[in-house]
């Protein structure tokens, strides 16, 4: 590698990455080569290494790098096994590490070892996207997901992107599947400067409404946000209610800046006990482009629709793409089909849903303009009253 590095100063881009067919192979830790090479790539702004190959000279070499800007530890077959990466001889600590350029960083490790030895990482003072993806396992999924956004929220103050996934397993599960309550996720509300939260997980997020209400208010600059909108629905499994639709009132009202919503809720609750939210005229904003409730419970396409219809601006469209949006190019391992013969029927309703919106839409587009200008107006007549 070091004769590789002397005859391309230039380089940019630097992927180790192994296919996966060769995921069985018992690599040497230092298969990359010496991390001398690195000195002779002053121009390198991205590299994806797998994990379990990093010694701690190539992480204090990355350290000292002014261009780098994305650090990728590549996900591999043999790291679901957490004894094979980052041993405690390769601790690294959070004084050892500037990276005073990285500002994406991509982690992919069990648990553990994100704990013991990734965490420095987090210290990079111009991080401000993180993507951390951990493989599912028998460990509880909320008290894991907890401590690292607590880690998450105290390092990376300023982080305007946080994606976190829990890989599929390659075998079925033998024991239940534990949901992520919201109590997991809620140091993450402290990072107040986020625009772009997704969660991944194969049940759904346990979230109240009233939880809901607590996320959107403390979030106002979010654009993108998904919170485990494509997961199963086991109804052999007792599981706790899922947020009704009146949850999406609170984010419509604190905020205005989102884009793409993804979520599961119940919304075979009647739209008729939700009459009284409807009254007060909110709804989002413009900004809305993509809504993605088409994995969630519904049973009566026309009330949900008559629901939207007071809410969703005419331009809205409904997502039936699975995946991280806003790192589109790391989507193929999300990408899997509706077997389900219960996902597939709310499916089949959640596009009839759309229909009737779509028939609707040049009324709607009238209806919403009458809409903004009656809201305009509450809100001076309630400024004249303060007066």
């Amino acid at each position: 590698m070091l004769h590789v590095g002397r005859r391309s100063s230039q380089l940019e881009v630097l992927d180790f990455h192994l296919p996966s067919q060769w995921d069985f192979l018992e690599l040497s830790p230092t298969y990359v080569g010496s991390p001398n090479f690195l000195e002779e790539l002053p121009s390198l702004r991205e590299i994806h290494l797998p994990m379990r190959h990093i010694p701690p000279e190539m992480i204090r070499t990355l350290s000292q790098m002014k261009n780098l800007h994305l650090l990728n530890t590549c996900p591999a077959g043999l790291e679901r096994d957490s004894s094979m990466c980052c041993k405690p001889e390769t601790d690294i600590y959070p004084d050892e590490v500037e990276f005073p350029s990285l500002s994406s960083l991509f982690l992919h490790m069990p648990f553990a070892p994100l704990q013991k030895c990734a965490t420095s990482l987090l210290f990079a003072p111009q991080l401000s996207s993180l993507y951390i993806e951990i493989p599912d396992s028998v460990n509880p999924a909320s008290k894991q997901f907890q401590l690292i956004l607590k880690l998450v929220s105290e390092a990376c103050m300023n982080l305007i992107s946080l994606i976190l996934r829990k890989s599929q397993p390659e075998t079925p599960l033998l024991y239940p599947r534990e949901r992520i309550l919201f109590e997991a996720i809620r140091p993450a509300l402290y990072l107040e400067h986020l625009r772009v939260f997704e969660l991944y997980d194969s049940s759904p997020l346990c979230i109240s409404d009233d939880e809901m209400a607590e996320l959107a208010s403390q979030w106002p600059e979010i654009e993108i946000l998904r919170l485990c909108p494509e997961a199963l629905q086991d109804s052999t499994v007792d599981l706790p209610a899922l947020p009704s639709l009146a949850s999406l009132f609170p984010l419509a009202r604190h905020c205005p800046k989102l884009r793409h919503l993804g979520l599961q809720v119940d919304a075979t609750v009647r739209v008729s006990r939700l009459e009284g939210d409807l009254s007060t005229g909110i709804m989002f904003s413009e900004e809305l482009k993509e809504l993605d409730l088409t994995w969630s419970k519904i049973n009566s396409p026309a009330e949900v629709a008559a629901f939207l219809l007071e809410i969703i601006p005419s331009h809205v469209v409904f997502s039936y793409r699975p995946g991280i949006r806003s790192l589109q190019s790391h989507t193929h391992w999300m990408d899997r089909p509706r077997n389900d013969p219960a996902n597939k029927e709310h499916l089949r309703m959640w596009t009839e849903a759309e229909n009737i919106l779509n028939a609707l839409r040049p009324h709607r587009v009238m209806v919403d303009r009458m809409k903004r200008e009656l809201i305009k107006l509450n809100e001076q007549l309630k400024w004249l009253e303060g007066i």
